[in-house]
């Protein structure tokens, strides 16, 4: 009679698939070629081109739709594995996306001359930055569950209580990153005046955040090293919000 064996290959997941030498060979490319192609940009970033009213709407709906289904398929590894550490991480994606959203909206000129949602001048400056910090920090909790609860498997029924609460956190984060901005828009500081970003945007907010992403992405590979494709490629997404802000101080 035969007796079933345990199997000896190993089973991974979305988070835990080694990257192999092609693989990280290739998100290295990737990466020096967003580099590349940035730093190209920069002695660009001050010329003012003719304005294209479809242009902020194609770029930024690739944009929303690639987070928000990034944020689905973490989402549904969490729901596999139920580990704390993927929740924050779907979270990160779930805030950037809807940022970017609410940063659409409100920018002058797409749906109305001065943006949805009762919006001003400051308004898409302001939602900017939240959009920019937001990712990193996201990033930073997400190291620290994962180095503190990497082993930790939630029940079924917390993971749907953390799902639902992590869900609706992220929603008011949202809408109240849009009401600050939006219909107190008066009440914060001036970071455009005139078609120009002022020193209290540039030294005040984006520059501190490049600083924080450059920092996220530093820790995130040294603990890392970019040893799983999920890994690498967060490396990739950390080093373009980076050098998103740093095109946006430049120009």
């Amino acid at each position: 009679m035969m007796k079933s064996q345990a199997s000896s290959i190993a089973v991974h997941n979305l988070l835990t698939m080694p990257a192999n030498r092609s693989q990280r060979r290739f998100v290295f490319l990737i990466g020096a070629f967003v580099c590349f192609i940035s730093l190209l940009s920069i002695p660009f970033a001050r010329i003012k081109l003719i304005e294209m009213q479809a242009y902020q709407p194609a770029i930024f709906s690739t944009v929303i739709c690639f987070e928000f289904i990034t944020a689905y398929v973490l989402y549904s590894q969490f729901r596999v594995n139920r580990s704390p550490s993927v929740l924050v991480l779907a979270a990160g994606y779930l805030l950037s996306g809807g940022m970017s959203l609410t940063y659409l909206m409100t920018f002058p000129g797409i749906f109305t001359p001065t943006g949805l949602f009762h919006a001003g001048i400051q308004t898409a400056p302001g939602i900017y930055l939240f959009w920019h910090a937001g990712f990193p920090i996201a990033i930073f909790i997400y190291m620290l569950f994962e180095s503190k609860y990497k082993e930790v498997q939630l029940s079924a029924k917390t993971a749907r209580n953390a799902s639902v609460l992590t869900i609706l956190g992220v929603f008011l984060l949202i809408v109240g990153c849009t009401l600050l901005t939006t219909y107190f828009h008066e009440g914060m500081p001036t970071f455009l005046s005139n078609g120009s970003l002022t020193s209290t945007f540039i030294y005040g907010f984006a520059l501190p955040i490049a600083v924080i992403s450059l920092i996220a992405l530093v820790l995130f590979y040294r603990m890392t090293r970019g040893s799983t494709v999920t890994a690498a490629w967060l490396c990739i997404a950390l080093l373009a919000s980076l050098l998103d802000v740093v095109i946006v101080l430049c120009g």
